[in-house]
């Protein structure tokens, strides 16, 4: 068999082939509010403060664009906790009736609903997931770079 030839299993598993598929894809992060290109103008005077207490007195460019990219992700990781958290409870609500006198048993609608809920919950805290794991990524990137040009100002070694 010829090793470049993908399995049967990876062309099932990649992704949306269509342009509408794809370009659908594209903005499924967009509609949980957390992958944009740029930052969001009601949270860019707390990243400004955020990277200006990262850096200090230093008002190296460099050291205050990986601070604001720290500050950035640091709110971007608040909001993916707090939409996960949004989830969770929603699935804590209580049923909308009340199951009759001395049946402790939810009535088999609302289990029913209850695993409808769930199911439509694991895949949108799957995505959450996805974007706290990216978010942590780009954190840990952004606090090595900072550290770097840190510690090449203090020891006087250019970058």
């Amino acid at each position: 068999m010829n090793p470049d030839r993908k399995s049967g299993t990876s062309l099932r598993r990649g992704g949306p082939r269509s342009a509408a598929g794809k370009s659908k894809a594209s903005r499924n992060a967009l509609r949980h509010g957390l992958a944009s290109t740029n930052r969001p103008p009601e949270l860019a005077a707390e990243i400004e403060y955020l990277a200006k207490a990262l850096c200090g007195a230093d008002r190296d460019p460099a050291l205050f664009d990986q601070a604001s990219i720290i500050a950035q992700n640091v709110l971007m990781l608040q909001r993916i906790r707090e939409q996960q958290v949004a989830e969770i409870d929603r699935l804590r609500e209580p049923p909308a009736r009340a199951p009759a006198k001395g049946d402790d048993s939810p009535p088999i609608e609302e289990q029913q609903h209850d695993a409808e809920d769930l199911e439509q919950a694991i895949p949108n805290l799957i995505r959450l997931e996805r974007y706290e794991r990216r978010t942590w990524s780009q954190q840990k990137r952004a606090i090595y770079k900072f550290m770097n040009i840190a510690l090449m100002r203090k020891i006087g070694t250019p970058r």
